[in-house]
């Protein structure tokens, strides 16, 4: 059964959404540490940045998915044996590992746009589809 894909102005807010909070998460946090602790802030900008960038890689196996994706009424999902399934932790590493280079970004956002599937080079290397969620009532 093919899915129907989630609007793509949907998916790039819920991109954005995700990227501007981390980088706000990232300058909310090291900004006083900077302020008062000059001497520990190499230290704790890696492994926070280390923590946001797992976050973005594994963001998409939340039950609820990333942040933006549950603003913006989106899921990543994964269909077999005719059934709709969350993203796996390995799924979203897979289809968001691209957005480590920042040229793949700009190179997976044309392939969303150009492809009738609405489905980006993560996607179909992971095998997901991100579908519109309808709201339980």
């Amino acid at each position: 059964m093919p899915l129907k894909p989630a609007p793509r102005w949907k998916r790039l807010f819920a991109f954005s959404i995700d990227t501007i909070g981390i980088y706000l998460a990232f300058l909310i946090f090291t900004i006083p540490f900077h302020l008062f602790y000059t001497d520990i802030i190499p230290a704790l900008a890696i492994i926070f940045l280390i923590s946001l960038g797992t976050y973005f890689l594994i963001r998409d196996a939340y039950s609820v998915g990333s942040i933006g994706k549950h603003w913006m009424k989106v899921k990543t999902v994964t269909e077999k044996d005719n059934k709709l399934l969350g993203c796996t932790i390995l799924q979203s590493i897979s289809r968001n590992i691209f957005f480590i280079i920042p040229i793949f970004i700009v190179m997976e956002i044309i392939v969303m746009l150009i492809r009738k599937d609405g489905r980006r080079i993560g996607d179909l290397l992971a095998n997901t589809q991100v579908i519109s969620v309808t709201s339980k009532k």
